[in-house]
């Protein structure tokens, strides 16, 4: 598909379609979520930096099956439109090399298109390129999962709840914050650790969709092991930066500290 048109749209179309039954709200939801899914993709694909200012704006609604006509702003915005057109082309959508707000658009008009019995086509100068309906198939997300049982460092960072306790962990290499379904007994047990690294056991469930920027899901605690002192991984790295490359081979520096 190539670049060459000047709007892109949305047309509602089905026996399940009637004006007088559709809500402002859904129009709104449908066009801020392709909006926000085209936006999420070139910044995934590197197109444009988080200070650009991109847009879609609303240039003209149609009578008859409800169709929203936009005007794309930038080259880049089309780019993300013909991403999206694509991956909705195929007979089940594949996850990788899409951003998740490209897959909760998709799966906002799905719902939707089941809700009214309709379909949601996506148009290219008023021209239908592609479609979503109550049928199309995305892709598991847990095809991209795989689980890991080892010991990991995280620092605690909240502790709560009475009747299902959770552990908030902040653990190395990732942006934000994990919480984590704990016993009771491991609550108070990480209660008294508060703000402190600790050393656990578990099962890990990885998100490998991305190859670059893999994220851990979730973690299953099995064991709070003794700890006292640096987080290893933190103190390698040190010794790395002292050392220049002569250790950098090495990936798994727990297997590597405990290795006799």
């Amino acid at each position: 598909m190539k670049n060459d048109f000047q709007t892109i749209g949305l047309r509602l179309h089905g026996e399940g379609m009637r004006p007088n039954t559709l809500a402002v709200s859904d129009l709104s939801n449908l066009s801020k979520g392709l909006e926000e899914a085209i936006i999420a993709q070139i910044r995934y694909e590197g197109l444009i930096s988080n200070g650009e200012d991109q847009y879609i704006s609303l240039t003209q609604i149609n009578e008859g099956s409800a169709q929203l006509i936009y005007e794309p702003k930038s080259n880049a915005i089309k780019v993300g439109f013909i991403k999206i057109v694509d991956a909705t082309k195929e007979d089940k959508i594949r996850r990788r090399g899409l951003a998740p707000q490209v897959i909760d658009f998709i799966e906002t008009s799905k719902s939707f298109a089941k809700k009214r019995q309709c379909i949601v086509y996506l148009e290219a100068n008023e021209n239908l390129v592609s479609e979503i309906t109550p049928s199309t198939q995305i892709e598991d997300a847990k095809a991209y999962q795989i689980k890991d049982y080892s010991t990991v460092y995280a620092e605690v960072v909240r502790v709560g709840g009475p009747v299902n306790p959770h552990v908030l962990l902040k653990f190395d290499q990732e942006p934000k914050p994990l919480s984590v379904e704990v016993t009771k007994e491991q609550g108070i047990a990480l209660g008294k650790l508060l703000y402190k690294t600790v050393r656990l056991r578990g099962e890990s469930v990885i998100d490998t969709i991305d190859p670059n920027n893999w994220k851990l899901v979730s973690f299953t605690i099995e064991e709070v092991l003794p700890f006292d002192g640096d987080n290893p991984s933190l103190v390698f790295d040190k010794l790395r930066l002292a050392a220049g490359k002569a250790w950098d081979a090495e990936q798994n520096i727990e297997d590597y500290l405990n290795n006799d």
